[in-house]
């Protein structure tokens, strides 16, 4: 059939004359008359090759392993870190709930709120408000002992350690301030005690009545102190009465603890300038609680709410102290007078200040040391480097 054969060398003639390129076998002309979708872009770049390359098996694998190299290909390692971001973005209060179930699980020990401990001595007063406060305060209804898990671990961790101490600091206190002020004659002795806990102090010198009084106790109270004074009746072995306001950072049901930030701001009336005489705290308490790394911004407050010759009554631990000394000259600086020390006790030192007029230049800066950011900052700093972190040792 002499048509066919003429067909098909033209065809050949076609194709071998097309400059620069070649086909190696006839085969492939009769594959491409049947094509089929999933295999045609394959045949197409066995089919035109350059003649100037190589038609070998391996010239054409080449493109193949170039495409197992795709950048916009991501393997499995490189989208790990994406997987594990939302993880490392967790806040300070979230990861301390799963640390307190690991915690309530374990014996009664100092290990049990070892961590929570460290936390609150080597964090700020606001970093720990955050890890005492509720992640679900809305479905809770409110920040409380009662209902903060937090709390209760370490108050209950708090209570085992001081078991094991000769004298626990706030009896002490409570037994100083009853005789100190058993012959006072001007009405209610004002107490304001930071970072209280769980309030022991107001329940020693209070007794179990609620320190949040109503408007009509206060009236009555306000009434029988004008009768004392007109009649003069005063005796000197009258039961002394006190108003203990405990502050903390996290509040209780009965009306004990009210929550503030103590070295941030305490509700109270007060100024850091001499000029300005607003104050109404005669004795300010810090039982073991100049815990945050600006514990300094709790003795500004004690002294801004402390009237003029008020007491700062101190108790901290005798291993965290690095220097006695330099700590009592760093109180004074402050603007309070040289205190009375009591290191009998094996396991804290007591100190009792008084708040003394500010003379010095460096004194006077202080009562305006809120308008100074970086003076803040830099008394902050230095009271740090005073007292080091109380921690634990792990069992």
């Amino acid at each position: 059939m002499p048509t066919k054969s003429n067909n098909t060398k033209k065809v050949n003639e076609f194709l071998f004359d097309t400059p620069g390129w070649s086909v190696t076998s006839s085969s492939n002309l009769t594959s491409s008359n049947k094509p089929k979708p999933s295999k045609k872009n394959k045949s197409s770049t066995k089919e035109l090759i350059p003649s100037n390359q190589s038609t070998s098996n391996q010239d054409i694998e080449k493109p193949t392993k170039k495409r197992k190299s795709n950048p916009t290909r991501l393997t499995k390692k490189e989208t790990e870190p994406e997987k594990k971001q939302p993880i490392q973005e967790n806040t300070l209060s979230s990861s301390s709930n799963a640390l307190v179930q690991n915690l309530m699980s374990s014996t009664l020990s100092g290990s049990r709120f070892r961590i929570l401990n460290e936390t609150l001595y080597t964090t700020t007063g606001p970093e720990a408000a955050q890890l005492f406060s509720n992640e679900n305060e809305n479905e809770i209804g409110s920040t409380s002992q009662q209902t903060n898990p937090n709390f209760l671990a370490y108050h209950e961790g708090f209570r085992h350690q001081t078991q094991n101490w000769p004298e626990n600091p706030v009896n002490i206190i409570a037994h100083q301030l009853k005789k100190e002020y058993e012959t006072f004659s001007q009405g209610l002795v004002i107490v304001a005690d930071l970072g209280c806990g769980e309030a022991p102090l107001a329940k020693l010198l209070c007794g179990e009545r609620s320190i949040q009084k109503t408007d009509e106790e206060e009236e009555e109270e306000e009434e029988e102190e004008e009768d004392q004074k007109r009649n003069k009746r005063l005796k000197v072995d009258q039961k002394v009465r006190f108003r203990v306001m405990s502050y903390d950072l996290v509040t209780d049901r009965d009306g004990w603890v009210i929550a503030a930030e103590c070295s941030t701001k305490v509700p109270l009336p007060g100024c850091q300038s001499d000029t300005v005489d607003n104050a109404m705290v005669d004795v300010v308490v810090c039982c073991l609680s100049l815990m945050g790394t600006n514990w300094v911004g709790m003795i500004l407050e004690a002294r801004r709410i402390l009237k003029q010759g008020g007491q700062l009554k101190i108790a901290e631990v005798t291993s965290r102290f690095v220097d006695i000394n330099k700590f009592i000259d760093f109180i004074k600086l402050i603007g309070f007078s040289t205190p009375t020390q009591d290191q009998s006790n094996t396991h804290f030192i007591l100190f009792e200040f008084k708040k003394s007029i500010r003379k010095n230049p460096i004194q006077l800066n202080m009562n305006h040391i809120y308008d100074q950011p970086n003076e803040l900052d830099h008394l902050i700093k230095r009271g740090e480097k005073l007292l080091k972190p109380c921690i634990y040792k792990r069992r």
